[in-house]
Parts: C-alpha cells; structure tokens; sequence
C-alpha cells in the first residue's frame, strides 16, 4: 500500500456534532472539535468516487441490495473497487508543518507545583487501600497515581502536544511545562449561530422552529492532517483527484474543506535506548479507539496492567449509501494510554480496535512505548 498525508484547510466553519440529542424547536447542536476516523473515511471515500465518475445512484442501489455490514468495493464498478479499499489514519492537528497529537490521558498537573507535569504509573494495589478493579476488568488491573504523597490534579480540558513532546513521552523522558501544551482555545473557536426550519414541500418558515448550532472554526494557520493509504498501482487516480477535484465536503451541511498533498511521515514512537532493562510497553491511543468491552481492548486482556482515560465519545454518523442514520456507538477518546506486563500485541494496520472495520477506517491507532515503576 502506498501512503500519502492530506492536510485539509476548511474555507469556513466546521459542523461535527457531538452525543447531545439535537430537535429542531429550541434545539441546539455542538460541533466537536474534529471529525471521527469514520467521518473521515466516508468523506474521502465519497471525493475519490466523485473524481472519478461513480454513478451514486447505481452505487446506492448495489448497497441497498446488499444487506447486513455494508462492503463498499462490492458495491462499486469494477474499475473503481480500489476505492473501497482505501484506508485513513487520523484526524490530527496540523500546523506549519507539525503535527500536533491529544495530550496522554495519563499527564497531571502537580499541585504543588501548577505549571509542572507529571505522569501517572501503575501502582501496587497496597499502595491504594480498598481499590478494586471495575466490574469486568483483568483481575490484575493495578491503580493509576504518583509514587510516593505527591498531590496532583487533572489538566484544565483537552490539550495537544507537539510531535517531539510526544516522542518524549513515549520514551519516558523529560516531559514539557504545562505551559506548553496546546490548549482547546488556541485551536478553535465555537462560532454560534441560528437558524430557522423551512417547509420543504411549501418552501415557507415551520412556526416555532427556531435552532441554534455551535460550529467550529479553526484559528488562523491550523489545519486537519489524515494519511491516506492506498493500493499502489492507483497513484495515478489519486494525483487525477488531487488536480481536479482538489476539494471535499466534509461534516454536517457539508462544509468546504480544501485538500492538499504533503509527503508522509511516520508517528512518533519511544526510541530504541529507552527500552531498558526493567522497562514495560505501553500504547497511547492517538486516535479514538472503538472496543467492544467500553474502555477495554480485547487484544489487551492478559497483558494489561493498567490504563488512562479520558470521558468516551458517543458516535453515530450517516450512511450515505442507505440514506439512514448508522446506530449510536461508544469509542475510547485519542490520547488514552494502556500499561501492559509483557509484550505489545502485533497490530493490525497498527490499530488496537476490536474489529475489522473499524480499523480500516483508522480507529484506534496506537503508538509504542515504554513505562518503568
């Protein structure tokens, strides 16, 4: 497979609304501040098919007739079925050529010292009186906390980190001022606005159907990176798409996002001198993860000894093939960080999701590193 980084650059505000439900009549929509990797996947999916010519309605038709779990190439011509095997990774912050990535669930402040980080290991359960594991974890789950009486606090709200910072983490090294992180505000801006439902058989105003929605607007310089990876014999379609195409429609009212190509680079992982002796793996998440026990990973259940994370995200999304809403679904929010007791499990396009899928569409991509006592 080959692979290329697309960073996406919208022309205006950004509608990816979160788990609140949302009726119009005093309704109100909040956007999230990116899309989720099937977001993501479905957009791209539908450029490459506009690019190229595809027939939605035959296309619509062949998945409709399917039934069960949609198979996106088998709905397609023959000469466009590469398509569906067309993968994302992502969505990450991207700014003057730096990728930005979630800040490890596992980083506190310390109170003692505010502007200070600080990240949480496992800790002996004797260290922790009276702590058990949740219900249907690995009975060898350990407690999460700072060695020794050290107080310390959760960040403020999201936050990012630069790509070296990052590495750093992951090879268990010095980590950043607290200053440094990358804050929700810095990032986005919520733009609010209101409108009003129009009848669309008599084109005139519902009565009492006012609504507001809260957009996200990226601050200046800041953009949405997504690597693409794809079969190699079909650079030629993706460079076609590129030169003619060279916007997609992403998100709800299908906001105009423009597309450009930079070279792919790899993520950042823990560097080889920092897998010492007494050293254990751990995965950090850095994009949302989709497992079908909630939090847990089942590649993860005899080797985990602890994990960090972050409230889950409710998901949903819409099937474009069959004109339909897809069921509401619960995900692992990026930057969660799982300690494990023995080797790192062999990944599957170095996803850590539970199914097939969701991999594909790039959930729950994870990135290697080290943790010590």
């Amino acid at each position: 497979m080959a692979s290329a980084s697309l960073i996406l650059r919208p022309a205006d505000v950004l509608m990816f609304r979160d788990s609140r439900p949302f009726a119009l009549g005093g309704g109100r929509a909040v956007s999230e501040h990116a899309p989720t990797p099937r977001t993501l996947l479905g957009a791209l999916r539908a450029w490459l098919m506009t690019a190229h010519g595809v027939d939605f309605d035959a296309f619509r038709t062949k998945a409709q007739a399917q039934g069960g779990r949609l198979n996106v190439s088998n709905a397609l011509p023959a000469e466009h079925r590469w398509i569906g095997s067309v993968r994302c990774t992502g969505p990450f912050l991207w700014k003057f050529g730096q990728t930005y990535y979630a800040a490890p669930a596992s980083l506190v402040k310390l109170r003692s010292s505010p502007s200070s980080l600080a990240r949480l290991v496992p800790l002996d359960k004797a260290a922790v009186p009276g702590w058990e594991p949740p219900p249907g974890s690995p009975s060898l789950l350990q407690p999460l906390g700072l060695p020794g009486d050290a107080e310390w606090e959760p960040l403020d709200g999201p936050a990012w980190m630069r790509e070296p910072q990052l590495k750093g983490f992951l090879s268990g090294g010095t980590l950043p001022p607290a200053r440094d992180l990358i804050t929700s505000e810095q990032v986005r801006a919520a733009e609010t606005r209101t409108g009003i439902t129009i009848d669309a058989m008599r084109g005139t105003v519902e009565e009492s159907a006012l609504y507001s929605a809260v957009f996200t607007r990226l601050q200046r310089d800041w953009a949405i990176r997504v690597d693409l990876s794809y079969p190699d014999d079909n650079e030629s379609q993706i460079k076609k798409a590129l030169q003619e195409w060279p916007w997609l429609r992403l998100g709800g009212e299908k906001r105009a996002v423009s597309i450009e190509r930079r070279k792919w680079a790899p993520h950042p992982e823990a560097q080889a001198e920092a897998h010492a002796e007494g050293s254990q793996p751990l995965l950090y998440l850095a994009t949302p993860g989709c497992f079908g026990r909630g939090w847990l990973p089942a590649a993860l259940s005899d080797t985990l000894a602890a994990a960090a994370t972050d409230r889950p995200l409710a998901f949903s999304g819409w099937n474009l093939a069959r004109r339909r809403p897809e069921p509401s679904r619960w995900a692992v929010r990026a930057g969660a960080v799982y300690y494990l007791k023995g080797d790192a499990p062999a990944l599957d396009n170095d996803c850590l999701s539970d199914e097939p899928a969701d991999r594909d569409a790039g959930w729950g991509v994870a990135l290697k590193g080290t943790w010590t006592a």
